[in-house]
């Protein structure tokens, strides 16, 4: 299934740069940190710092689909068991005209978080 699955988002992905060499794309990179009095928001009371980067890429390939790949990795310095990384993909597809009065989508979306062993 995990391969189907790279090899069904790799496939789109090549399919999507053969279909326009000039379309438009954002970027957005973040770094931050913070201190959490309450990490696990209940009873516990357990403190930490954290650290979190960001990198989320959104390409249109054409002017009705939005291609979104995004990820996130959070490292916490006492409690280390509980960094994580998160990366998600996600295809939205406009069939419907921009004049039109009624919007319809189409979407699909992957979601991992895996956490430190």
């Amino acid at each position: 299934m995990r391969r189907s699955v790279r090899f069904l988002l790799v496939a789109t992905g090549f399919l999507l740069l053969a279909i326009s060499g000039k379309a438009d794309y954002s970027y957005e990179i973040a770094l931050n940190g913070g201190y959490t009095g309450n990490l696990l928001n209940d009873s516990t009371d357990l403190k930490d710092s954290y650290s979190t980067t960001q990198a989320s890429l959104n390409y249109y390939p054409i002017s009705t689909m939005e291609v979104n790949l995004s990820s996130e990795y959070t490292y916490y310095s006492k409690t280390f068991s509980l960094s994580n990384f998160f990366y998600s993909g996600e295809i939205t597809y406009i069939p419907t005209g921009k004049d039109s009065p009624v919007s319809v989508y189409l979407s699909g979306r992957y979601d991992r978080t895996r956490y430190r062993e």
